[in-house]
């Protein structure tokens, strides 16, 4: 279903991308993407193999291992280059480096709760994997119409109040899913949905915009890997504890096999009771990953116009000094 898409992007992209940015040409270093892809590759199928294998197992270990020893190796590796693969220096800004935390930790509590919010419809509801995908279409929707309000509210306001309200908005729209029930209204679902995918919206892209304009305009393009490649990092690893965390507690609290022959009605209520158990830890978990991201949200601050442009100058400046 995904290849249809792909090849209408890829077609479209012909015709209406443009460069916007001056491009050069440059070396590719082969050493530096064989580390970065065994370090990233191997780190994320480590954490992707949690929620089967669990965490003790000798394939997530060893892999998470080999991933953090070459990802260490290969920031090592970009520091000592005039032109480095990926430029980490751009976390010397601190506004970046914030935007980056925060939008990390957003997006642990976001791609997480996606993933577990569908499996408690269809396993706890008895729903249809497409009317559980229904389901959470109007959040999708709403972030979309959000995004263009959010910008100009951006332009007006600046990130400060839009990131504590937003991270607000999706720890109190998070915090009821730890009540869930089997017979939690659908629609008490969605409206809860929509109010972190508003918070959410209010979150992502004016931090991520905050970040990029404390950059100096040569190191965007280097700014958006970096951010592009944490964040997809911190969202396997957010996926990974709360698939894990579910399958660990529902494991650890389902009845024995004795009960499904002696008493099956109980059997199947405290197999039931045990399954909620687990989505109740899981999204335990998403609340704390929102309060993380909360906290995190309070070292937003707005900067004016002249102090954004001076701030750009101290950023280009600290990078010059990083390179000597």
């Amino acid at each position: 279903m995904i290849i249809p898409i792909v090849i209408v992007v890829l077609v479209a992209a012909v015709f209406f991308m443009h460069p916007v940015i001056k491009t050069r040409k440059t070396k590719l270093d082969v050493l530096s993407l064989i580390e970065s892809t065994l370090g990233f590759g191997a780190i994320l199928y480590g954490f992707s193999s949690v929620g089967d294998d669990g965490w003790g197992s000798p394939i997530v270990i060893s892999t998470i291992i080999i991933g953090l020893v070459f990802i260490v190796l290969f920031g090592i590796r970009q520091l000592r280059m005039d032109e480095p693969f990926l430029e980490l220096r751009v976390f010397k800004v601190k506004k970046f480096s914030v935007a980056a935390a925060l939008s990390s930790a957003t997006n642990m509590a976001m791609v997480g709760v996606e993933m577990i919010l569908p499996l408690y419809l269809q396993i706890v509801k008895g729903m249809s994997a497409f009317h559980s995908g229904l389901t959470l279409l109007p959040g999708a929707l709403l972030i979309g119409v959000m995004s263009p309000i959010t910008g100009r509210a951006f332009d007006k306001y600046g990130p400060k109040d839009l990131a504590r309200m937003g991270m607000f908005l999706l720890t109190a729209g998070t915090i009821p899913f730890l009540f869930l029930t089997k017979d939690t209204p659908v629609l008490d679902i969605v409206i809860l949905y929509m109010i972190r995918m508003f918070g959410i919206s209010m979150v992502m892209m004016p931090t991520t915009t905050d970040g990029m304009n404390a950059l100096p305009f040569d190191l965007m393009s280097h700014g958006t890997a970096v951010n592009n490649t944490v964040r997809q990092v911190f969202s396997s690893m957010g996926t990974a504890i709360l698939i894990s965390i579910l399958t660990n507690v529902t494991n650890a609290t389902k009845p024995g096999k004795g009960l499904l022959h002696s008493a099956p009605l109980q059997y199947k209520d405290d197999f039931f009771n045990a399954t909620l158990g687990g989505y109740h830890a899981a999204f335990a978990v998403a609340i704390l990953f929102c309060l993380i991201a909360f906290g995190i949200s309070f070292m937003v601050k707005n900067s004016s116009k002249s102090k954004s442009i001076d701030m750009t100058k101290d950023a280009a400046a600290a990078v010059k000094a990083g390179d000597k």
